[in-house]
């Protein structure tokens, strides 16, 4: 990532820290994802972008793709737009989304003409497959290490981390944020920073569910339960790990697993259909509730 050498942004006052409140809105409905605002350039453009706690970049829809169809950021708005590469790149996301566009520099704001992060590299879409027409990007807040696995290409680069930068414009005192998701109803919101004992509706039922240093955000359950406890049917994992994302409201199984798995978890459902290993049901079907065992816990 490239920095000025003073930390003052040219104007939203760096030195002012994340408080309580500042936390960032965000608004569940769009394909069950939240999304939130960010305000970009000059012009303090806003901009509604998913939070994807499983991907790295910040991905902005621009001026230039045709296919994109929410809010596009005009670059040409901002006197402090810089292109970094002027080759065009692409991203793609599992087999759900693609996308192309060049990696750029401009001032990002998490609330309108405050907080901001000036420069802040991210990557400017020219072409795009998959993200939801309601938004016009996503901010990846991934943990950033080095992904693991098979299939990694040698010339992986893990892309520049929103929550560094924060800690750089000394935004927040730890590299860290917490969440509320409420659903439908009730307040949601991103909490950056250090997390709140006082946004917690129960502290004393906390669990800390320690998370494997890589790309993802990760842990390894020690069991499954479908149903509630009195009723359920429980079983053993043996050694497969559950990565928490905010980008998808899919649930994902190992395909050695999946038909066992999704027919106990849809007994209750009328009606579902299987397609090229995905799971469907109705909107309104109820499912049965799915658990899983961390730290000797139940969730």
């Amino acid at each position: 990532m490239k920095y000025q050498a003073d930390k003052n942004t040219k104007f939203g006052g760096a030195k002012h820290r994340l408080g309580l409140n500042d936390k960032v809105p965000v608004t569940y409905g769009v394909e069950q994802l939240y999304t939130g605002s960010i305000y970009i350039g000059e012009s303090d453009s806003e901009m509604k972008v998913i939070y994807d706690t499983g991907s790295d970049w910040l991905l902005i829809e621009g001026r230039g793709c045709e296919n994109c169809k929410g809010s596009k950021y005009d670059p040409n708005t901002s006197s402090y737009y810089t292109e970094v590469d002027i080759r065009t790149q692409s991203k793609t996301y599992g087999s759900f989304m693609h996308v192309e566009g060049k990696e750029v520099q401009d001032q990002v704001c998490l609330k309108s003409f405050s907080l901001c992060m000036d420069p802040l590299d991210f990557f400017l879409i020219t072409d795009q497959f998959g993200i939801p027409p309601e938004t016009d990007g996503i901010m990846g807040l991934a943990q950033g290490r080095t992904p693991r696995g098979f299939n990694i290409p040698s010339d992986f680069e893990v892309g520049p981390l929103f929550l560094d930068t924060l800690s750089f414009a000394q935004h927040i005192t730890e590299k860290a944020f917490s969440t509320r998701f409420s659903g439908t109803f009730g307040e949601s919101f991103v909490d950056f920073g250090p997390y709140r004992e006082e946004e917690m509706s129960s502290i004393g039922e906390l669990v800390e569910i320690p998370c494997n240093k890589g790309f993802f955000y990760s842990s390894i359950p020690q069991g499954i339960r479908f149903g509630e406890e009195a009723s359920g049917q429980e079983f053993a994992l043996n050694g497969s790990e559950a990565i928490f994302t905010t980008g998808m409201s899919i649930s994902m199984v190992p395909s050695s697993l999946s038909s066992v798995f999704f027919q106990r978890l849809m007994s209750g459902v009328d009606e579902y259909f299987e397609e090229n290993g995905v799971f469907y049901a109705n909107c309104g079907s109820k499912m049965i509730d799915l658990y899983m065992m961390f730290e000797e816990h139940w969730i």
